[in-house]
């Protein structure tokens, strides 16, 4: 994962933009924006970069959400791992508004099958959200899902590296 990381990404990636006014654009966006895009904390924007390829091979998907006027309207990145992007009972459904939609794994689709709205939550590890205030639901035009999907139509993303995981993981202890 390391040595992928560093080949898609490099240890401190940079954006070109090939357009007029691109080299004034990109410095910005490398000098300004990239060292303090991530909401939470501090993290530069290569190791954000990073950390969603790796979790795309790692854990099969990862969400991302741009702040422009959802939260503080900072311009900032938000995250959540996998096992954050949960469904939620079918009684938050209903009072999130989508009760006549259906669930897919923390997907929200229309009676067509198509993307509606993704929910989400700081908790990890839960296989339902139970309670409107651990959930946070973002429509589809407000966030991101880069996945690695198996088949068509599929909504969440598939490990690449999960039929080896517990190799890994004998190794490790071997070691």
């Amino acid at each position: 994962l390391h040595q992928f990381r560093m080949n898609v990404v490099g240890s401190y990636g940079k954006i070109q933009v090939n357009a007029e006014g691109g080299d004034q654009a990109a410095a910005w966006f490398n000098q300004v924006w990239a060292k303090a895009c991530d909401f939470r904390d501090d993290t530069h924007w290569s190791i954000l970069a990073q950390n969603i390829v790796a979790s795309i091979l790692r854990e099969g998907d990862c969400l991302s959400v741009f702040d422009d006027g959802l939260i503080e309207d900072s311009g900032k990145l938000l995250t959540w791992e996998s096992d954050q992007i949960a469904p939620v009972t079918d009684e938050v459904l209903k009072a999130l508004g989508y009760g006549s939609c259906i669930q897919d794994n923390g997907i929200i689709r229309d009676s067509w099958g198509r993307i509606v709205a993704y929910t989400t939550t700081g908790k990890h590890g839960l296989t339902k959200i139970g309670d409107k205030k651990d959930c946070t639901c973002w429509k589809r035009d407000q966030a991101r899902l880069p996945r690695n999907p198996w088949r068509l139509n599929q909504g969440r993303g598939v490990p690449c590296i999960i039929s080896a995981a517990a190799s890994f993981l004998d190794v490790y202890e071997m070691l």
